[in-house]
């Protein structure tokens, strides 16, 4: 009896300090403020989910099905860029078909659509392009924000070395039009303005919808970073300087550097956290972002 006696008083202690230890948990007002997502939406998702953290610590809460998709999204972006590769450079159907449109927008142009597809098509001039990665580098710098400030010139420089490379393997000529609307100097295939544009507005896009915000605000971002883009790919044709083939390539191989530059920051986020890394909340990042 002394020893059920002791153990019914120990039980009760333990269940004491079980409760006693759950009150101030449930008390307390940041873990009321801040409930348990049920899980990030994408990698912009992952990082808004938990505006308080910082940058790497908010990428690494992505799951390994999101960071799945990132790779999925790779392959697939490599695969469109090859099928249009092979199909430019045997002189495939492709290449009748951008003969074709190139020839239907040059005699259907007008005065008024030249001149807003001439301000479009600035947009994803490189003057432009570098000046907002570096506008937005310096302001993610002041924010303490250093990977997302690291995604944007990556972006940049990447993409910029990239569309050299590739424009020097292809060699494709640039179309051929009488009274051309407008001239560019270079190779054709893949569009310039339509891969780096993809790239620095796509990672522009992905840091501003995760600096957090309601859904409806990241999905507007996106679609108006997509609408963007895709305007600025239609510009190009429509000047008559690419051809529909070079404009898809550049977005194959824009979306593909851009993936890879998202699989870059996840895995130097993990890696960050594997050796012991800060993962500290940047106070003064998550007020401003």
């Amino acid at each position: 009896m002394p020893l059920v006696r002791r153990a019914r008083k120990r039980l009760r202690r333990r269940l004491r300090d079980l409760r006693g230890g759950a009150r101030p948990r449930a008390c307390d007002g940041a873990s009321d403020r801040q409930p348990a997502a049920a899980g990030p939406v994408g990698l912009a998702g992952a990082a808004a989910s938990r505006g308080a953290l910082g940058d790497f610590a908010a990428v690494s809460l992505m799951s390994t099905r999101e960071a799945s998709g990132l790779a999925w999204t790779l392959g697939l972006s490599v695969l469109l860029f090859s099928l249009l590769g092979v199909g430019v450079a045997s002189g495939g159907p492709i290449v009748s078909f951008d003969s074709a449109v190139a020839l239907s927008l040059h005699s259907n142009a007008t005065g008024f659509a030249t001149d807003v597809m001439s301000t479009v098509t600035q947009l994803g001039g490189a003057t432009v392009l570098l000046a907002v990665t570096l506008v937005a580098g310096v302001a993610l710098l002041v924010r303490r924000r250093v990977a997302h400030a690291a995604l944007m010139g990556a972006a940049l420089a990447g993409a910029e070395a990239l569309n050299l490379a590739l424009k020097a393997t292809f060699e494709r000529p640039r179309p051929s039009l009488s009274d051309p609307i407008a001239t560019a100097a270079g190779f054709s295939f893949p569009s310039g303005h339509a891969m780096v544009a993809l790239t620095v507005y796509g990672a522009l896009a992905f840091i501003t919808a995760a600096s957090g915000g309601p859904r409806r605000r990241q999905v507007m971002i996106l679609g108006a970073a997509t609408g963007l883009v895709l305007a600025i790919g239609f510009s190009r044709l429509y000047l008559g300087v690419h051809y529909v083939s070079d404009v898809l390539a550049g977005y194959g191989a824009g979306l593909a550097w851009l993936m890879v530059c998202g699989l870059t920051l996840l895995g130097a986020s993990r890696l960050r956290g594997a050796t012991g890394g800060s993962g500290a909340p940047h106070t003064s990042s998550a007020a401003a972002s």
